[in-house]
């Protein structure tokens, strides 16, 4: 017999999307540019770190790094916003010639609340353990 219940909800379920973490190492001043400009694209977690360049100037160049003091960004971001922001991104580096920006798909994340915040599919007003929290 099928387990049937009126007043029972049925879970809302979340189609499960790729993440890829992004990594943009830029001139340091241009960090909170393209922090922005992630925001735009449902990038949830950024964490930044300050760098200084250490290749041969011949290696700078190349990769159109020639100042030496960088910032390093690192996003995650969804698979399928991906074409669009590389996209820009290969406009944006160029225009402001200096730069690198690429991605490390990741195979899996811990924990499902992890992954919805991460997503930002955590429903507005639930805690981590997934009940109503008043503030």
């Amino acid at each position: 017999m099928p387990d049937i219940h009126p007043f029972k909800k049925k879970k809302e379920t979340t189609p499960i999307q790729k993440l890829q973490l992004l990594i943009t190492v830029v001139s340091r001043n241009q960090g909170n540019y393209f922090t922005d400009l992630y925001e735009k694209y449902d990038v949830t977690i950024q964490s930044s770190i300050l760098g200084k360049g250490t290749a041969t100037s011949e290696i700078l160049s190349y990769f159109g790094l020639a100042e030496t003091e960088k910032i390093v960004i690192f996003s995650l971001i969804k698979e399928n916003k991906l074409s669009e922001l590389f996209s820009i991104l290969q406009e944006e580096i160029k225009s402001h010639e200096n730069g690198i920006a690429f991605t490390i798909p990741l195979t899996s994340i811990v924990g499902k609340r992890t992954y919805q915040f991460a997503t930002k599919s955590l429903k507005k007003g639930e805690n981590h353990h997934g009940k109503s929290a008043t503030i």
